[in-house]
């Protein structure tokens, strides 16, 4: 009998990917009863916050209304689940949990007397008109309690509050998308049936779900909302993906007896190189910072699509698979002429049969969604799957990280030099000896899908073709597959290539994921060999996100990360809360500055070189004609200081934290105000950075871009210029009103300053 000792655990795998369109759902856990295999749980921190949370009402036998909140695959119901089968929460058991409906009931006895636990597993769900009754007056009486309690002992803190035991003691958890859990409570309380607490607890409700503002929620009495959607960051992706690869059970698979030419086996090594986690990193900070999500369920979906996804078939890979084709290629292997005996040579061969076969798996365009892609469009004279549930699977809605690092358009881009060093660089007669040698140790020690031998013939095809019949299906498929592995294999650069100086951000999550990850499996062993990425003279070969459509984008993250670790040391000293950020000594001084200057040739619609990077100019728009020459209506007013150093100064644009882990540009301005004694207001204007604007003020400063660029991102810019000319218009308003008499037509004349480049390239 053939050794296959893994099927089980890869098939468990497998279930996360493909037909299973739920992350968490009972699909997953009856596979892992099915193969007695034991589930994969990830531990995230900011959960085991929510559940101290939950633990301490549960131990002090305190009502209350606990909300799980989020959007569809963060693990809300998982999350429930957990909570409701150990033994130190609710307590109930699994087969009652499954047998039980979506809105239910169960009892616990405690030392404080028993606990009614209302559990409602999907908010979306529709439950009766007798269940929705009942879970309506529940909350009610929780809230009701609640306040109670706070108007007994108006001088306890809330903590303090938290820890008075009610009697009846009734807590409801419910698990929700946040858009139905605000619709379902406004539909339940209708304007002029709802007392007070419960108007209290709905506004506060809609200021945390519309605007993102938790502050009113979190003072209320009895109320617990946990964001699911706030657990999942690149920390957790890290340790997710070191998990899932690095996983004990892997090791079964040394003993199969068709590890050799196992395509799973080859995946799971190439895709633990530490670069390709670090890439994926920091394409996920893109996107997230462009207002994209990422839930546990599609992150899992591509890992697992990464492991298992085929280049010439709708379904994954499994051990069943690699045992049904391996005969068949191993006897083209075995045929293979005895006279091949260079190595490089003959491997090249067996990378050619194996990618050819149904083995045929790249993980780095299945990391992307590709194949998913591929099958769905009928490629290669395949027809698109009948099945409906199929269908659903591989569109965008279902499948949106694919959709998501779609917009990446990794591999779509590239420059004239890396496609020339793609197809010709083994040439010397092209390429000095160093470069040619980089070829092919990039070649032999990261190329194990037949693509730099498959373009070489493609491009030997194309260059020998007779296009006088280019109608032919011949001609028209050669450069289309020849653009095809070009793409492949930006893609490998992208993930194998390093940048030393950049990738260098992320190397403490990732020495922190293995550090969990070992604690947790009791002592990870070190990942199967992986070669190191060649390098061209100890230097980067190219900047990877040049292949991509934000070719900005590390500049982007050195930025950021910089700017936030300076702000972090900075409160580490002691300094103010509301304080700027000091970039003057940073490594991304420079990056900062040719910011600004996109920023002053966005706002001028002029090439301005000099003293573009230490002012910013407000100008006045020209609606009517957009090309007309902008002027300056006061000089003094109207050119602002950048405060690279992040000092407390008046009227000035510099760079803040705003929000959690973000950064913006700020105009501060100090106004006067008030008659009888004048004072000083404090006003910021904020112009949030996020990869997409970043880019397109990168690219107007590098002068690669027109001003049409992209709409949305002059729209943010038109409204940040408008504000800072508000602001301006009303201080000079305030100051001729009340403290100085307004200048004659002639001073305010001259004072007007007409924008125009001078030879240096500043403004005349």
């Amino acid at each position: 009998m053939a050794k296959i000792p893994n099927a089980g655990f890869v098939s468990y795998l497998g279930s996360y990917g493909l037909g299973s369109n739920l992350q968490f759902d009972e699909h997953v856990a009856k596979i892992a009863d099915k193969y007695g295999i034991q589930s994969l749980e990830f531990e995230l921190p900011r959960q085991q916050s929510y559940r101290e949370a939950i633990a301490r009402v549960i131990a002090h036998h305190h009502s209350t209304l606990i909300l799980l909140s989020g959007r569809a695959g963060d693990g809300k119901t998982h999350f429930l689940r957990t909570l409701f089968t150990s033994a130190d929460y609710i307590g109930g058991t699994t087969h009652l949990w499954n047998q039980s409906p979506n809105c239910f009931e169960f009892q616990k006895q405690t030392q404080h007397g028993p606990i009614t636990f209302t559990l409602v597993k999907d908010f979306t769900s529709s439950d009766s008109e007798a269940d929705q009754r009942k879970l309506r007056s529940t909350i009610a009486r929780i809230l009701e309690q609640n306040q109670a309690s706070a108007q007994d002992l108006p001088e306890a803190t809330p903590s303090q509050l938290e820890t008075l035991p009610h009697d009846p003691c009734h807590i409801v958890i419910i698990a929700g998308n946040n858009g139905k859990i605000l619709e379902r409570f406004q539909s339940f309380y209708g304007e002029g049936s709802d007392t007070k607490e419960v108007t209290k607890f709905i506004q506060a409700l809609e200021r945390y779900m519309l605007e993102h503002d938790r502050s009113a929620i979190d003072q209320l009495q009895g109320v617990q909302c946990h964001d699911m959607s706030a657990c999942l960051g690149a920390a957790e992706i890290a340790a997710i993906y070191t998990e899932v690869l690095g996983d004990l059970r892997w090791h079964q698979c040394q003993e199969c007896d068709y590890h050799n030419l196992c395509p799973i086996a080859r995946n799971r090594a190439v895709l633990q190189a530490p670069l390709v986690l670090t890439r994926l990193l920091q394409c996920h900070e893109l996107l997230i910072d462009n207002g994209m999500h990422f839930t546990m369920r599609n992150v899992l979906l591509l890992i697992v699509n990464a492991l298992f996804g085929r280049t010439n078939d709708d379904k994954y890979l499994n051990c069943h698979v690699v045992q049904r084709n391996y005969n068949a290629v191993n006897k083209q292997l075995e045929a293979l002429p005895p006279t091949l005996t260079d190595a490089a040579a003959r491997q090249a061969a067996i990378d050619h049969i194996v990618m050819e076969s149904p083995l045929g798996s790249k993980p780095f365009d299945n990391l992307l969604g590709l194949n998913l892609k591929e099958a769905a469009s009928g490629k290669r004279g395949r027809k698109k799957s009948e099945d409906p549930q199929q269908v659903s699977f591989l569109s965008d809605d279902t499948m949106p990280i694919f959709h998501e690092l779609g917009t990446l358009s990794l591999g779509q881009f590239s420059t004239k030099l890396s496609d020339e060093f793609l197809v010709l660089g083994a040439n010397t007669e092209v390429f000095s000896e160093p470069i040619a040698q980089f070829h092919q140790k990039l070649s032999q020690e990261h190329d194990h899908y037949d693509l730099f031998a498959s373009l070489q013939r493609s491009y030997q095809q194309v260059q020998e073709q007779d296009f006088s019949e280019d109608s032919s299906e011949q001609a028209e498929g050669a450069p289309a597959l020849m653009q095809e592995l070009l793409m492949s294999l930006r893609r490998l650069m992208f993930f194998v290539l390093p940048d030393p100086v950049s990738d260098q951000l992320f190397a403490p999550v990732l020495a922190q994921a293995r550090t969990a990850v070992s604690q947790k499996q009791g002592g990870l062993t070190a990942p199967e060999p992986t070669t190191q990425a060649p390098t061209l003279s100890g230097k980067p070969f190219f900047a990877p996100f040049l292949l991509t459509s934000y070719p900005f984008g590390l500049s982007y993250l050195k930025l950021k990360h910089d700017a936030l670790a300076s702000r972090r040391h900075a409160l580490e000293r002691g300094a103010r809360a509301d304080a700027g950020i000091n970039l003057k000594n940073s490594q991304s001084y420079d990056i900062a500055c040719q910011l600004i200057v996109g920023l002053n040739r966005a706002f001028t619609n002029l090439m301005i070189v000099a003293g573009a990077d230490d002012k910013v100019y407000i100008t006045t728009n020209n609606k009517i004609d957009p090309m007309a020459l902008s002027v300056i209506y006061d000089r003094a007013r109207y050119q602002i200081k950048v405060e690279y150093e992040g000092q407390e100064s008046n009227n000035v644009i510099r760079f803040e934290e705003h929000g959690s882990g973000r950064i913006a540009l700020v105009f501060c301005s100090k106004a006067l105000y008030g008659l009888e004694q004048a004072e000083l207001k404090s006003k910021k204007r904020y112009l949030d950075l996020n990869p997409k604007l970043f880019e397109y003020l990168m690219a107007l400063a590098l002068g690669t871009s027109g001003l049409s660029f992209s709409q949305e991102n002059t729209n943010d810019l038109s409204a940040f210029k408008a504000s800072i000319d508000a602001t301006i218009a009303e201080q000079i308003s305030f100051t001729y009103q009340h403290i100085e008499p307004a200048p004659s037509f002639e001073v305010l004349f001259n004072n007007i300053q007409i924008c125009q480049l001078n030879e240096a390239g500043g403004l005349d």
